[in-house]
């Protein structure tokens, strides 16, 4: 079994480059996100294979892509039923 699936979107500005302040052991400091692109392109890929009678592996691969800003992800499993 396999899925594949693409996506394009745009995030609000209220939700990009934010920025935190923090305090560690009584040392402020300031945490700012990365300047990044509002509209982005997400994909990704997941199979699922048969190993066994009741057994099977998965993997899935995603990822985002936006102006000054790369996310991705590897996700395995088995599954096993009984």
């Amino acid at each position: 079994v396999y899925r594949a699936y693409a996506g394009v979107g745009a995030d609000s500005s209220g939700v990009l480059n934010t920025s935190l302040s923090a305090s560690l052991a009584g040392i402020g400091t300031n945490i700012q996100t990365p300047n990044s692109g509002s509209t982005f392109l997400q994909a990704g890929l997941y199979v699922m294979a048969k190993v066994a009678e009741n057994t099977y592996v998965l993997t899935e691969l995603s990822g985002e892509v936006r102006t000054g800003q790369t996310l991705g992800a590897v996700n395995l499993g088995l599954r096993v039923q009984f």
